[in-house]
């Protein structure tokens, strides 16, 4: 999945900008006035600290930035609020970026949080940058958010240990005491709180005395599909497979898959990630005449049975209700198992010297899929498929390579 995150990242800043998406909104002024418009709503990396405005589709876009305006919002989507918080500094991330012991810094900044839920009690919001992803509480309507802890650190006493402050937890319990909230169960509830959006949600609703609100999209799509594969064997290297005078059969198979897609923003749905099982077979030959030796001929041939692993980055470039038209690019982790590894010499008087298994084939490897097709009425996803060669063998003079390519459908069991 790092793999397709940062694949995810370097798309980012071309797609963002590839096609405007203009819903209704409105703008909150630094006055407090509120002037309706159209937003340009696109699916980001990171929190905004500037939007697009128009006071009409025909008319031009006006940029506004923190400095410009007290809050934005798309229309029955997403809010933002600006404020004026402490933003913590320290990693979230991976190893490697985390500090030997608790780190304390933070920033004053002028920032846009996105309201998550807006309550008469408390209010909670989150904010993400490069860093990580933070999550705010404003206790009551006009006090200044504050930001839930959460400290991840290597021990200053043995750097190899991960060290998890929770202290957010103790900031809910503070809140919960102060709104009277008696419920016990609650309490117990907070003392194992998950650092997780859907959690601190649900607690600043019970604070609020309101039911948790449904999301009207949802980010998971489950799918299932079949199709056709054309599998090719080739060499390359040195070896009398690759002498100009080879012949390769291609393998048609029939593709089982199942899977889903995780929208990064599913009231857009531009961009998702895509995990897939797959499973397929193929039937492998390449020959070749050898050149020096009159009438000999060398041929190699296998049976694959293949389950594969992939994890991929789907943009719908087109992105219509009814039409989508999308690309894809990623990861394959290929499971294979093999059957009749057959190496064949047949000699001018067609006698033939068989050695089973005498080439060595790999049980697993990665290859690189890109995929493109069309999404019709939410439901039909129709694809074409090409996997770049992969190298199945493990000889240091010449490889033995798989590509494929292919066709199919998949039904998507979630309208989003």
């Amino acid at each position: 999945m790092k793999y397709t995150l940062f694949l995810l990242s370097l798309l980012f800043p071309l797609l963002s900008s590839a096609q405007s998406n203009y819903k209704a909104g409105y703008v909150v002024t630094n006055a407090g006035d509120t002037i309706p418009g159209l937003i340009d709503y696109q699916e980001r990396l990171y929190t905004p600290s500037s939007f697009m405005m128009k006071t009409n589709l025909s008319s031009v876009g006006k940029q506004y930035t923190v400095a410009d305006c007290a809050g934005f919002g798309i229309t029955g989507l997403e809010y933002y609020e600006r404020h004026e918080v402490s933003v913590s500094q320290s990693s979230a991330a991976v190893v490697s970026s985390l500090a030997v012991g608790a780190d304390e810094k933070s920033k004053i900044k002028t920032i846009f949080l996105k309201a998550v839920q807006k309550g008469i009690k408390a209010s909670l919001f989150n904010y993400r940058d490069a860093i990580k992803l933070r999550y705010y509480i404003q206790d009551g309507t006009g006090s200044v958010p504050y930001e839930l802890v959460r400290k991840i650190y290597l021990d200053s006493a043995d750097d190899r240990r991960i060290v998890t402050g929770n202290e957010f937890r103790g900031q809910i319990l503070l809140l919960l005491q102060k709104h009277a909230i008696q419920d016990i169960d609650v309490y117990k509830y907070v003392r194992t709180l998950a650092f997780d959006e859907s959690a601190f949600d649900k607690t600043i609703s019970l604070i609020n005395g309101v039911p948790v609100e449904k999301k009207k999209t949802k980010a998971l799509r489950p799918f299932a599909g079949a199709g056709l594969n054309a599998t090719t064997m080739s060499y390359t290297g040195f070896s009398e497979f690759n002498n100009g005078l080879e012949r390769k059969k291609t393998s048609f198979r029939p593709l089982l898959n199942i899977g889903i897609d995780v929208f990064f923003n599913p009231s857009i749905g531009r961009l998702l990630y895509r995990a897939e099982l797959s499973l397929t077979a193929s039937k492998n030959e390449i020959s070749a005449l050898a050149p020096e030796l009159s009438g000999v001929e060398s041929k190699h041939s296998f049976k694959q049975s293949l389950l594969t692993v992939t994890q991929q980055a789907v943009y719908n470039f087109y992105n219509d209700d009814q039409l989508k038209v999308f690309v894809a690019a990623g990861l394959d982790l290929n499971f294979a198992k093999y059957s009749d590894n057959v190496y064949t010499v047949i000699l001018p008087d067609k006698r033939s010297n068989i050695f089973n298994d005498a080439v060595e084939l790999k049980g697993f490897y990665i290859s690189v899929p890109v995929k493109a097709g069309i999404v019709i009425g939410n439901r039909y996803q129709l694809f074409a498929a090409y996997t770049l060669p992969s190298v199945i063998s493990t000889y240091p003079v010449y490889h033995v390579n798989m590509s494929k390519c292919g066709i199919g459908i998949n039904y998507l069991f979630n309208k989003r």
